[in-house]
């Protein structure tokens, strides 16, 4: 929700929502296709997943604070 606000200020909410029903989809097949994608991946590659998902988080989360705590400042 807070990522949603953030970038409500830069993009339309066309786009927006566009964004979100295209995550949806994507979320949605990878999870129905689980079981299928586990056998082909393998636990190595998992990790490596696990962890650049984590960087890609963590990376996110920085970017939002950076750009919205002037405005806590400024208050």
């Amino acid at each position: 929700m807070t990522t949603i606000i953030s970038i409500k200020a830069k993009f339309s909410d066309v786009v927006i929502i566009s964004a979100i029903a295209l995550n949806c989809l994507v979320v949605f097949f990878v999870l129905w296709g689980s079981d299928w994608l586990k056998t082909k991946i393998s636990p190595g590659l998992i990790a490596v997943l696990r962890k650049m998902f984590g960087i890609i988080l963590l990376a996110t989360a920085v970017k939002l604070f950076r750009d919205n705590f002037h405005l806590y400042i400024k208050t």
